[in-house]
């Protein structure tokens, strides 16, 4: 089965799509990297309610930055398992639908480096470096929205299928930016992460939208 899937991988990929990694060459790999880090990031979440006695995943502003002065460990292989699982699955399915967009790429490594970034500062809003922490994990979050979205978008051209998804992508933008403005707690920002997880675990690892026989 593995091997049939790489098949029908290489089989859609057209030349020319812009930095690849080997990774997701392999996506049994990727696929259990993403399926780790689907449950440890909703186990995660309510880590929240210990790591401040007057915080939890509900409380504004609780956001998962803040674990790291009592969770490090716990917090930076969290982070590890967000940044790469996707980044790798973006990856994965840049190369199984052939997605040849420079910009798709461009914002899939942004949000990569932006996490980078995000996870050297620890979150503190008394300073800059506070400020400068959760603009790099906005970055993040919008860098891989966008990604996902856009990918939709071009995809659509060609294939009707993905309309729906890139409809429902927008209603869910217009749902999560009001909630992050008046209500930014763990809840908030972790959950939109889950779901788009969950949208790449439909996208590459199953039948739904099986990528069109390219010529």
């Amino acid at each position: 089965m593995a091997k049939a899937n790489d098949t029908k991988i290489k089989k859609v990929q057209r030349e020319g799509v812009p930095l690849l990694t080997p990774v997701s060459l392999y996506p049994e790999l990727c696929k259990a990297i993403l399926l780790i880090a689907i449950g440890y990031c909703f186990c995660f979440l309510f880590l929240l309610d210990y790591s401040d006695p007057e915080m939890n995943v509900f409380h504004r502003y609780s956001t998962t930055s803040y674990t790291v002065h009592r969770h490090p460990v716990l917090f930076y292989l969290y982070v590890t398992l967000l940044m790469l699982t996707l980044f790798f699955n973006l990856d994965v399915t840049r190369r199984r639908y052939g997605s040849s967009s420079r910009l798709v790429a461009a914002l899939q490594y942004t949000g990569l480096i932006s996490m980078l970034i995000a996870v050297c500062i620890k979150a503190d809003a008394e300073n800059i470096l506070g400020m400068i922490h959760l603009g790099c994990s906005i970055i993040f979050g919008v860098a891989n929205v966008i990604c996902l979205e856009l990918f939709f978008l071009l995809q659509m051209r060609r294939d009707r299928r993905f309309r729906k998804y890139f409809i429902g992508g927008l209603v869910f933008i217009a749902i999560i930016i009001p909630a992050f403005i008046f209500k930014l707690c763990g809840f908030v920002e972790t959950v939109p992460l889950l779901f788009a997880m969950a949208i790449l675990y439909l996208l590459n690892y199953t039948k739904i939208l099986e990528p069109l026989a390219q010529e």
